[in-house]
């Protein structure tokens, strides 16, 4: 017995150490962590109940305790399929809770057999690591967002255990049909291993878990680093490192690439007329707009301020001039809560022996000299026979303001 009480020990520290780790992801809020935090406590009590049952065969004890075990088997499921997005079932799972006590409570008390209880519980436990094997496998690394690594751990992981569980099984079937056989002879023999193993089922799958979370809250991170918090852009710095990515493709392939750098014009007047919070939704429906129009292959970024480019791989300067005065009718033709507002871009295209800072002061250059000929215009670098900028209705030359009559001074939230 001293085996399997070390064994016990050993199992409820593991479990002890991943709640530690499940306790500390809890407040990143994502999907799935509760339910494995609160199994692994059901774990825990179902060791300390194991213990306290194979030593001392309080009445129910050892049926309570399968019963949390497999409890804590049915919210690891649940985890996983809220992890993934999915609505755990957990209905479907009390009758066969009901089962399985009425089984390990008949061969406990009325016909005292180990092997068919142990058979019940791995049964079951071989149904929902399937269910969560299925889980993983319908799904792709986009929908986790995850790593792949670790969603392919997870697969890899959770199909071992699936297949302990049915070996299990089958090394139990020819018990069966043996005569009433004891726990001390059961635990002093080679199924101590199966038992072992059987302990460490949920805390593997813990840990391919906690792999999974681990693995999108750094995606997160990074994804949070790389966007602009307001409108959703991609953040100056992400553009960077995009530019950086596609100018030496450029120059490798000797494509084509061009860069759209935009401003709106008078953006300080409808912060004092409207406030900052009414200056924020302009922003958000610019880069909604924006978003909207460009194509999938382009990066739009918000460089800071009222200032956003959108960077355009297999695009000469014609092609993008053509696409930044489409995506300045788009965006004058109707602003948030009637607020109507214009916008002024600069293009350049990127030439043989350019970095990012020369691509960007060649447009930056473009957007001033937009401004400076009166604003709400598309301007290309060493581009002059560029057709005439056509004011959209309602409003003036030089980009001043109005807005829609009978619209309200600010947009409703």
């Amino acid at each position: 017995m001293r085996a399997f009480e070390v064994m016990l020990l050993c199992a409820a520290a593991v479990s002890a150490v991943l709640t530690c780790v499940l306790a500390a992801l809890w407040r990143s809020q994502i999907a799935g962590v509760r339910e494995w935090l609160a199994a692994n406590v059901l774990v825990i009590i179902s060791h300390v109940l194991f213990a306290i049952g194979w030593k001392y065969q309080p009445f129910l004890v050892l049926e309570t305790a399968n019963m949390a075990f497999c409890s804590g088997v049915v919210l690891l499921a649940g985890g996983y399929q809220r992890f993934f997005g999915k609505n755990p079932h957990y209905r479907i799972f009390i009758p066969l809770l009901a089962l399985v006590f009425f089984v390990l409570y008949y061969f406990h008390y009325v016909t005292d057999h180990i092997s068919s209880r142990i058979i019940a519980v791995s049964v079951f436990h071989a149904l929902t690591a399937v269910m969560v094997l299925q889980t993983l496998l319908r799904t792709t690394r986009a929908d986790a967002y995850t790593s792949a690594y670790s969603l392919t751990f997870a697969r890899v992981l959770t199909s071992a255990i699936v297949a302990y569980l049915l070996l299990k099984i089958a090394a139990e079937m020819p018990f069966i049909a043996t005569p009433t056989s004891r726990v001390e002879t059961y635990v002093d023999g080679m199924s101590v291993v199966f038992l072992a193993l059987g302990f460490l089922l949920l805390p593997a799958l813990t840990t391919a878990g906690a792999t999974l979370a681990t693995s999108r809250l750094v995606l997160l991170a990074g994804q949070e680093a790389r966007t602009d918090y307001l409108t959703g852009a991609w953040s100056r710095r992400a553009l960077v490192e995009f530019a950086v990515s596609e100018i030496n493709r450029a120059a490798r392939t000797r494509r084509s690439l061009s860069l759209l750098v935009l401003d709106i014009d008078d953006f300080k007047q409808i912060n004092d007329a409207y406030g900052h919070p009414v200056g924020d939704t302009v922003l958000v429906h610019l880069a909604r707009q924006s978003m909207a129009a460009v194509r999938d292959i382009d990066y739009f970024s918000r460089l800071g301020g009222e200032e956003f480019a959108v960077l355009m791989p297999e695009t000469n300067a014609r092609e993008a001039a053509e696409a930044a005065e489409r995506l300045r009718l788009v965006l004058g033709a109707a602003g948030p809560g009637g607020i109507r507002y214009t916008v002024s871009i600069g293009i350049a295209q990127f030439s043989p022996g350019q970095d990012w800072e020369r691509l960007y002061k060649s447009a930056d250059d473009a957007l001033a000299l937009a401004k400076r000929e009166g604003k709400n215009r598309v301007v290309v670098a060493g581009m002059d026979d560029f057709p005439v900028t056509v004011l959209p209705p309602g409003l003036q030359p030089g980009g001043e303001l109005a807005h829609d009559a009978g619209a309200g001074h600010a947009p409703s939230n």
